[in-house]
């Protein structure tokens, strides 16, 4: 049996820190968003075991086919592109962007702190 590929603590760290950073922009009672946070760390939590299968079993792999042997592109590659646009796509719509310029202005508008 192959030894399973596991994260590594720098990844699940980063998945944690993700997760709060995400959990602190969106509006908590909102259940879609929430749902969203959690499939963004979900196929991120993808994202990282492909990019360590593709570490251990490099980019290019040997496959056996009968007495013939050929070299070919490891296919986690593949995959790691079509979970890269999912995350691009949740990214997307959790509306960063427009949130950080209103975060903005609300803070513009209180004026400067008298102390």
């Amino acid at each position: 049996m192959e030894d399973e590929i596991q994260l590594t603590s720098e990844q699940e760290k980063a998945i944690a820190d993700t997760r709060n950073w995400l959990m602190q922009q969106i509006d908590l009672a909102n259940d879609l968003e929430i749902e969203k946070v959690n499939r963004y760390c979900n196929l991120l939590n993808i994202f990282y075991y492909l990019d360590n299968e593709i570490y251990v079993r490099g980019a290019v792999i040997e496959v056996g086919n009968g007495n013939q042997t050929f070299v070919k592109p490891n296919p986690c590659l593949a995959e790691k592109n079509k979970v890269n646009g999912s995350l691009l796509a949740i990214e997307k719509s959790f509306n960063l962007e427009k949130r950080a310029e209103e975060k903005r202005k609300n803070e513009a508008a209180k004026g400067p702190e008298l102390t």
